[in-house]
């Protein structure tokens, strides 16, 4: 399988912005850098397994949701 960062990012900004959150909370509830989730959002990096984790976990998505694109 191969990732798209664009489509990545695009579904983890969709969630943080449907939990109401600001990258800096957001950051902070995943456990990572305000940067790192940006850079996520724009594309620029995909996300560690452990951030894909940590965002399915705090936001009850699986990690499917998050990186696979619906057929």
């Amino acid at each position: 399988m191969i990732l798209d960062a664009e489509f990545i990012g695009n579904n983890i900004r969709d969630i943080r912005k449907a939990a109401n959150k600001s990258q800096e909370m957001f950051a902070e509830q995943i456990e990572t850098s305000t940067r790192t989730v940006s850079n996520i959002e724009n594309g620029t990096v995909i996300p560690s397994l452990q951030t894909i984790a940590n965002i399915s976990e705090c936001f009850n998505r699986s990690v499917d949701s998050i990186i696979r694109k619906e057929k």
